[in-house]
């Protein structure tokens, strides 16, 4: 296995509202069918915490009824707003 090739992806250890968990680089997006603003879970160095448009944390999650839509590496496309 050539390592050059390979990405580590983090487990927040949240889990999104189908029961998946949440690694770095998913891309979340809330229930709300009439609104499209999907975000990239990241890692901050600087607060330790991962972060998609805020902390994301379990009450996170629930409250804002976010579900894994893709991940940066397959899907980036659905960070892209669509016209």
């Amino acid at each position: 296995v050539n390592n050059d090739c390979l990405e580590i992806m983090r487990s927040t250890g949240v889990k999104d509202l189908n029961g998946d968990l949440i690694y770095e680089g998913d891309i979340l997006h809330q229930l709300d069918p009439t609104v499209w603003n999907p975000f990239a879970v990241e890692y901050c160095d600087n607060t330790s915490c991962f972060l998609a448009g805020g902390t994301v944390t379990k009450s996170n999650v629930k409250d804002c009824e976010l579900v894994i839509i893709g991940n940066i590496h397959q899907n980036k496309g659905l960070l892209v707003k669509p016209t």
